[in-house]
């Protein structure tokens, strides 16, 4: 308020405006200048390639999504194993989202697009912590993506498969606690997952149920993002 005090418009005709030196310095630098050296290049290399190797390399696909599906049912599990019974039928509705949408309705998409909001639906660690090989590590430094040839091509074509895939996988058991939470709610019953009480409360008041179930199982299952 102090430095509003200070600020002095003039004009009407540039409409320029004169402001602290101090305020001025910190709109210069909003952005920070990148100032890290080679090393910590290299090191930003070798852990973008890293990220990417698991879900690049075949077997680690495989090994990554078995692993971090069933540490997604643990905690599903651990809340209410009823959880599950929602797991098929969120499948189904995911696979056709991604894959198949104009084989869904509008009412089912709204779904899925309100999930995305407040569940943590495609907000998974693959969207938030693996940069895309055309972007950023081994593979970006080693292939030229603004004249791609047939290999790059096909290697970007197969890690769009593998990464989107495993959004929609990772995306699931958000989906199926979601419409568990908002059967719970529906009913009439107090349900606080892994949330403070405190905040669903308040919450309650405020919002529909469907995205009070959203937070829910975001809170419940993880949102990376």
């Amino acid at each position: 308020i102090a430095a509003m005090h200070k600020m002095l418009v003039i004009g009407p005709k540039h409409k320029e405006w004169v402001i602290p030196a101090d305020i001025a310095q910190a709109l210069d630098n909003a952005i920070p200048e990148d100032k890290s050296g080679s090393i910590d290049k290299f090191v930003q290399l070798l852990q973008a390639s890293w990220k990417q190797a698991v879900l690049f390399l075949p077997w680690r696909v495989l090994k990554y999504n078995q692993n971090n599906t069933i540490g997604d049912i643990d905690i599903a599990i651990a809340h209410s194993p009823k959880i599950l019974t929602y797991f098929r039928k969120a499948t189904l509705d995911l696979w056709k989202f991604y894959y198949h949408p104009d084989a869904m309705s509008e009412a089912k998409k709204d779904e899925i697009k309100l999930m995305m909001k407040t569940a943590g639906v495609g907000t998974s660690y693959t969207s938030v912590e693996i940069p895309d090989i055309n972007r950023a590590g081994a593979l970006h430094s080693l292939l030229s993506w603004d004249n791609p040839n047939i290999i790059a091509k096909g290697i970007n074509a197969y890690w769009g498969t593998v990464k989107k895939f495993t959004v929609f996988r990772e995306g699931i058991l958000r989906v199926a606690a979601a419409r568990y939470f908002n059967d719970q709610l529906n009913a009439g019953k107090k349900v606080y997952g892994a949330s403070e009480r405190v905040q669903i409360d308040a919450l309650r008041r405020k919002i529909p149920n469907n995205e009070l179930a959203g937070r829910l199982a975001n809170d419940l299952i993880g949102n990376y993002g």
